[in-house]
């Protein structure tokens, strides 16, 4: 073909060849060019979107954290509420300040303070599960309203003794299941 004539037959100039608009090696070339301009903005767009996930990824982690900390203090001081609360069934008895029922000390408590009237010695039990200590108010049923002042021996669970000067009183009192439970001051 001459090269004069090519306008004349709609062809053009392409790149380094001349082209009719029907010729497939030109229109793969813009195709070719097409899928590279669609490749790259694909990829510049899962780029976005994964970096964009991964950062919003961190910001739940982060979110997930602090909530759990939160549910866990709210647990948490639902438990410690439920436990000042809760009812719980104890044998109460008796005791009076003898060496034979003792330690060497009977007029001094384990918490290093003097006996008197309307303590209750608690068993270790009751200050780790139901968070008892040293002059919590304690109401038992039927009985009346004393302080926590002493602490019993470990064999001993679930159970109070309730201080009387003399052993007469202690060995009339008996033994009582009754329930009791923490007052709020």
């Amino acid at each position: 073909m001459l090269p004069c004539d090519y306008r004349e037959k709609g062809w053009f100039k392409h790149q380094n060849h001349y082209c009719n608009k029907r010729n497939a090696r030109c229109s793969w070339l813009r195709w070719a060019w097409c899928k590279g301009i669609i490749f790259a903005l694909l990829a510049a767009f899962a780029f976005i979107y994964f970096a964009y996930g991964i950062v919003q990824a961190w910001q739940n982690a982060e979110d997930r954290v602090a909530i759990r900390q939160e549910r866990v203090k709210q647990v948490a001081q639902m438990n410690t509420q439920l436990k000042q609360m809760a009812r719980i069934n104890l044998t109460v008895t008796a005791y009076s300040p003898h060496k034979e029922k003792t330690d060497s000390t009977p007029l001094i408590t384990a918490f290093q303070k003097p006996v008197k009237t309307g303590i209750i010695a608690i068993s270790r039990d009751l200050e780790r599960l139901y968070g008892w200590k040293r002059g919590d108010i304690i109401e038992l049923e039927g009985l009346g309203v004393f302080e926590v002042g002493d602490r019993m021996n470990r064999r001993w669970t679930k159970r109070v003794d309730i201080f009387h000067w003399f052993a007469y009183d202690a060995r009339e009192f008996g033994v009582k299941n009754v329930r009791g439970w923490k007052i709020d001051a």
